[in-house]
């Protein structure tokens, strides 16, 4: 795994913060360690934070930087999303989410198991379900999928249920060398077909608007780290 990988995940950097092809961090290493039974996400987090500090003298800080953002409003018409109930709870998070379980739809989107939350796109078709969510939740996970900050301005304080599908332009999005690393794999880059993009998507489907706009937004800055780890 790359190590710059690692860090993003251990500390769930969003992809505006710091980037996994960050030439600080590029070297690759093994990761086997063992998790205690019943430990929750957060406390795994916590774990590999330890390591990567412990082991590669990891030391960073965070800074603010003028970038471009997104606003998430209210469209034109309202909002699509149906208000969970009152007491309906969120679906328990999986703390392997790569690990989730899903079938393929017949429309070539992923199909999570009932009463399961899950976020998945095989070959750029992308499926968002979530349940009793805030405004504040998706505009965390846009920020995710789009890679710039979101900024809730909705004005909405309810509990939604989200399902929400999107396809991906993987040669718009992605950079020359992720390309290459891509082509190197498989040989060409998936054809997505067609289908809304994530913005479009978000309005048709959900009654929500994104407007850009100039703001600003906390970046990862790499103060030290060691490129080899101290021994085991």
């Amino acid at each position: 795994m790359p190590l710059a990988l690692a860090i993003s995940l251990a500390f769930r950097f969003q992809a505006y913060q710091f980037s996994t092809h960050d030439p600080c961090c590029l070297a690759r290493f093994d990761f086997d360690a063992r998790v205690p039974e019943g430990a929750t996400r957060d406390q795994f987090d916590r774990m590999w934070q330890d390591l990567l500090r412990e082991r590669f003298k990891l030391a960073f800080h965070l800074q603010r930087k003028e970038m471009a953002i997104y606003e998430l409003t209210v469209g034109a018409n309202g909002p699509k999303m149906k208000e969970s109930a009152q007491d309906a709870a969120s679906a328990p998070e999986d703390p392997w989410p790569n690990h989730l379980l899903y079938t393929m739809g017949k429309d070539g989107y992923p199909v999570f198991p009932a009463g399961r939350s899950g976020l998945a796109g095989p070959n750029g078709h992308y499926r968002w379900t979530a349940f009793n969510v805030s405004t504040q939740d998706i505009a965390k996970t846009l920020s995710d999928q789009l890679g710039r900050p979101v900024v809730d301005s909705t004005g909405l304080k309810g509990g939604y249920a989200v399902d929400l599908k999107w396809v991906v332009d993987l040669d718009f999005l992605l950079s020359e060398s992720a390309k290459d690393e891509v082509r190197e794999q498989v040989g060409e880059l998936p054809d997505t077909g067609s289908g809304p993009t994530l913005v479009r998507a978000l309005q048709d489907q959900l009654g929500l608007r994104m407007n850009s706009k100039k703001g600003s937004g906390e970046i990862v800055v790499i103060d030290h780290i060691e490129k080899v780890p101290t021994p085991n």
